[in-house]
């Protein structure tokens, strides 16, 4: 399924400039939904021996990876709630991290009840894309500010050429990371050469 992945990118992917590609038609606004779940199992299977017990996300576009993940390794996955804090949260024991989005251009407080997280978890951090893995990083600090041990990051697409995988490593060093296709170079328009699936074999050999 990561080819089929491949070819709607190199399909539909346009590449508007400041490290960004557009996939409207099929991935971040309309989707294609059987694509994502037969891409969120070939994920899953990455971390089938993990032993998962959340699977943590920000919405929006991460929860389109995530939801397919957390059904395929049979456990509940949690998102953040982002900008003012749920005033149905008041009371509540929380953790809080800064997420600073590149597509939205704006920085915001992104939150996760204790409850959700906790320190008896084992969790994964799912991401739609992997770019210049601030975002992953985030929430990696967010599930540890939580109590909880973050046992890998996952992402449907990564864009290596922004060195994302380095900002996960700083957060938490030798952590497991999968994607399942890379974009290494963007150019306009996208060619097989700039569009490639990975091979996540040594990754899920990983403890």
């Amino acid at each position: 399924m990561a080819e089929r992945l491949r070819q709607r990118v190199l399909e539909d992917g346009v590449s508007v400039g400041a490290g960004l590609v557009r996939l409207t038609s099929f991935f971040n606004h309309q989707v294609d939904a059987k694509m994502m779940q037969a891409c969120g199992q070939e994920l899953a299977s990455v971390f089938r021996d993990a032993k998962v017990t959340k699977v943590l996300t920000a919405p929006t576009s991460g929860l389109l990876a995530a939801y397919p993940v957390a059904i395929e390794l049979g456990v509940d996955f949690v998102y953040t709630r982002d900008g003012v804090m749920p005033k149905t949260w008041a009371g509540e024991e929380h953790a809080a991290v800064e997420i600073c989005s590149r597509t939205k251009q704006k920085s915001s407080t992104h939150y996760v009840l204790k409850a959700a997280i906790t320190a008896e978890d084992r969790v994964l951090v799912v991401d739609d894309v992997l770019s210049t893995g601030g975002t992953a990083a985030a929430l990696v600090q967010l599930a540890q500010a939580a109590g909880a041990e973050v046992v890998g990051v996952a992402a449907l697409l990564e864009k290596s050429f922004e060195q994302g995988r380095g900002a996960v490593d700083h957060a938490l060093p030798g952590v497991k990371v999968a994607t399942l296709v890379d974009i290494p170079r963007l150019a306009d328009p996208l060619t097989s050469d700039d569009v490639v699936c990975v091979d996540n074999t040594l990754a899920a050999a990983l403890p």
